[in-house]
């Protein structure tokens, strides 16, 4: 049985001392989720409170030498890393626990107009998202474009 993705949403102004955080926070949010894979493109921090997913980046900066490529990382409630995602990097994740809680914050509020989906399976990408069973996607994710039909805004 599929679960109903809930979400609590506390928005805020932070601005934090330059040498703590340099990038100024303006939202912060809990999302419950069943066993999904997700995606964004928006700078945040996530971190799991419970439960545990794969986080991936790509990098899409144009300049840089690592373009086009991706990191995973494992965050969980037992390992208590943080991830931090930088702009001109897109982002995804994978629940790999049921009832999976993360917390993340954002540099951004939602701005629909400017939303982009990367495909979460480009073959040019070919990231690992250890799937053992076909993922549950949203509409957004299962309409998502290749990276090279991206209008890229990163230099």
């Amino acid at each position: 049985m599929m679960s109903v993705v809930t979400f609590s949403n506390l928005l805020i102004r932070l601005i934090l001392k330059p040498r703590v955080c340099p990038i100024p926070l303006c939202k912060i949010m809990n999302l419950y989720l069943p066993r999904v894979l997700s995606g964004g493109c928006i700078c945040k921090n996530q971190r799991a409170v419970s439960g545990a997913i794969l986080d991936v980046a790509v990098d899409l900066r144009l300049s840089s030498p690592t373009y086009g490529r991706w990191l995973s990382v494992v965050l969980s409630a037992e390992n208590k890393r943080q991830y931090f995602v930088p702009p001109g990097f897109a982002h995804g994740f994978k629940t790999l626990e049921d009832n999976t809680i993360i917390n993340y914050k954002c540099t951004a509020f939602y701005h629909k107009e400017s939303e982009v989906s990367i495909q979460w399976d480009d073959p040019d990408l070919n990231i690992d998202w250890e799937l053992d069973t076909p993922p549950l996607l949203s509409e957004k994710d299962l309409n998502g474009i290749a990276l090279a039909n991206f209008e890229n805004p990163f230099e």
